[in-house]
């Protein structure tokens, strides 16, 4: 099911434990991207469940938010484009958080399955110290559901899934240039 419950774990002292954010000030959702550096968690995009024709269906997100302690929630300037299941944790590099593609919904409940073509690999740069996004290429063989794990100078996204319900064995590793 959906949430907007947000929890930090402690992992430092002799009792790690886990605590409660407030909860996420919008829509509760599955799959968004999420990141964070020093000061702040960030979540972009994800999918509401909602109902329609007594079914579930999903409502693609392009909102952004931060959280701090010091100030809480702050709602920042929406994805160009809904994005739900990008490979999270997001890439942080030099106050840009990149976005590798995810699914935007354009292609929910295609038909027949098989010869779904795959989900769209643009590449969304959140600047942080703007508050504004940018396009920046498109993943040469974007998956969805995956992970992605800092690697040497830059981000492998191991296995996901390269169009629904199709897992790929395949390691891309990322490496964000530095900005200009």
């Amino acid at each position: 099911s959906a949430s907007n419950r947000v929890f930090t774990a402690r992992f430092h002292g002799e009792s790690p434990h886990w605590r409660e954010l407030p909860p996420l000030p919008a829509a509760p959702r599955i799959l968004p991207a999420a990141a964070a550096d020093h000061h702040a968690f960030y979540l972009f995009g994800g999918a509401a469940l909602e109902p329609k024709n007594s079914k579930i269906s999903r409502r693609y997100l392009r909102d952004a938010w931060r959280y701090s302690p010091a100030s809480g929630w702050q709602q920042l300037a929406d994805l160009p484009f809904p994005s739900a299941a990008a490979p999270s944790p997001a890439p942080l590099q030099h106050g840009i958080i990149h976005i590798l593609g995810g699914d935007d919904g354009a292609l929910a409940g295609f038909s027949p399955p098989d010869k779904h073509p795959g989900f769209p690999g643009r590449l969304l740069q959140y600047h942080i110290a703007t508050n504004t996004w940018s396009v920046s290429g498109s993943m040469p063989s974007p998956r969805v559901t995956a992970p992605c794990i800092p690697f040497a100078s830059g981000f492998a996204i191991p296995s996901g899934e390269s169009r629904p319900g199709v897992r790929s064995p395949q390691v891309d590793l990322f490496s964000p240039a530095p900005p200009p």
